[in-house]
């Protein structure tokens, strides 16, 4: 909402043209993604997610190994 220059116009009816633009124009801001979910993950981060999906998966790995690797 700071990024839209609002202003206040002593017209009633310019005032409310003038907030259902900057409306319009936060609303489109919100709906753009600005990161993938890889851009926001730091690379030790990545490293964890893949490592316990590799646990996860191994039919081989007991209950208390997969513990133990993941904390």
């Amino acid at each position: 909402m700071n990024t839209y220059n609002w202003r206040k116009e002593e017209d009633p009816t310019e005032d409310y043209e003038e907030l259902a633009k900057g409306l319009i124009f936060c609303a489109k801001a919100a709906m753009m993604n600005y990161k993938q979910r890889g851009e926001r993950l730091n690379p030790k981060a990545k490293q964890l997610l893949r490592r316990r999906d590799e646990v996860k998966r191994d039919p081989a790995v007991t209950h208390l190994e997969k513990v133990d690797e993941l904390s």
